[in-house]
C-alpha cells in the first residue's frame, strides 16, 4: 500500500554505479516538521531551536545527514536515532522557564525574550 503524506520521510542514499566513492555511505533524511508527533506549539518551537541549521524555515523541513559510519545502513540508523532524540528532547519542559528564544530565518536562534 502507498503511504499517506503524513507518513512520508524522504531517505536519500548516494550510490555511484558500482564505483567506490567516499560519499556512497552518506545518507540524509528529510521531513516536514509539521508531521512530527509533537504535543504542543512550545514543543514545535523547541524542536526548531534544537534542529538549528538542520531546519529550513522556508520549507518548514528538517534535514539530517550522516556519513560518520562505514555503511549507509549505519548512517541511516544514526539519522533515525537522532530524529527520535530530538523529538524526545523537544517534549521536555523545564520547570518555571520564562525565556522563549526567537527563531530567525533558516532556523538559527536569535535573542531571547522574557515573558511575564
Amino acid at each position: 500500500h502507498k503511504p499517506t503524506a503524513a507518513q512520508v520521510v524522504k531517505v536519500r542514499h548516494q550510490h555511484y554505479q558500482g564505483e567506490a566513492h567516499p560519499a556512497d555511505r552518506k545518507v540524509s533524511i528529510t521531513l516536514p516538521v509539521a508531521r512530527l508527533p509533537l504535543s504542543s506549539d512550545a514543543a514545535r518551537h523547541k524542536f526548531k531551536l534544537i534542529a538549528g541549521p538542520r531546519w529550513d524555515s522556508d520549507k518548514d523541513e528538517l534535514k539530517i545527514a550522516c556519513e560518520l559510519f562505514p555503511t549507509d545502513r549505519m548512517n541511516e540508523k544514526w539519522c533515525s536515532d537522532m530524529l527520535d532524540r530530538m523529538v524526545a528532547e523537544a517534549e521536555v519542559r523545564p520547570p518555571h522557564s520564562r525565556t522563549r528564544w526567537e527563531l530567525t530565518a533558516r532556523g538559527h536562534a536569535g535573542h531571547d525574550r522574557h515573558d511575564g
